[in-house]
């Protein structure tokens, strides 16, 4: 668990061939947010790890945010398969914005098996994957408008500064962890509470046990 420690520290220390935590999948940071307000709960990555992921470390990214979405289901809808928005700044893909195009392949790829027992869909926007009432105004239908239980967004910088603003605007609880590890790492900033660090720790409980 990262406490005052510096980050490129710790990720040294991770990252270590000898001794570190490595294995064959790409390494992210995984944030759940709950917003009280709006009755709402969601995951986010990557917050914190790798800085302009390709094409097939997103896909590999989804693999893992899928893996702990499952866990954390509600046990009324253990069964239905978690909802994966692949963000973007714009639903529509275009050459102009090559971030959509990756999450249009990513819906593509995960709809042909890549990924199963999950439902994809991108590009979509953080309005379109956080309330419905969006997709009614922009007349885009789809099974996770609205109703994202986890978020892939483009970058590290896009998912970084999206859970910075919902932290000190919306007066929400979250918890991280570091995912593609061998083992567990609760990667939080240094100025998080103890509530928060507390979080992480329950959220890393709850992924382990349903693993």
């Amino acid at each position: 668990m990262k406490g005052q420690i510096a980050t490129p520290s710790l990720m040294k220390a991770v990252l270590s061939r000898e001794t570190g935590l490595r294995t064959s999948h790409v390494i992210g940071q995984v944030v759940l947010m709950e917003i009280p307000r709006d009755n709402r709960s969601f995951l986010l990555t990557d917050t914190g790890i790798t800085i302009q992921p390709t094409l097939e470390q997103k896909l590999d990214l989804l693999h893992s945010l899928v893996a702990v979405a499952r866990t954390l289901r509600d046990p009324s809808t253990a069964d239905e398969p978690p909802r994966i928005a692949v963000m973007a700044a714009s639903e529509k893909a275009t050459e102009a914005m090559p971030d959509t195009l990756e999450a249009a392949e990513l819906q593509r790829r995960c709809e042909a098996g890549d990924i199963p027992g999950c439902i994809v869909q991108g590009p979509l926007s953080f309005d379109l994957a956080y309330a419905s009432d969006a997709g009614e105004k922009k007349r885009l239908a789809g099974s996770v408008i609205g109703a994202a239980d986890a978020m892939l967004f483009p970058t590290l910088q896009a998912a970084n500064l999206t859970v910075k603003a919902i932290m000190y605007t919306a007066n929400c609880h979250f918890g991280g962890v570091l995912v593609g590890t061998s083992a567990p790492v609760v990667f939080m900033s240094r100025a998080d509470t103890t509530e928060t660090r507390l979080n992480s720790l329950a959220l890393t409980l709850q992924w382990l046990r349903g693993k």
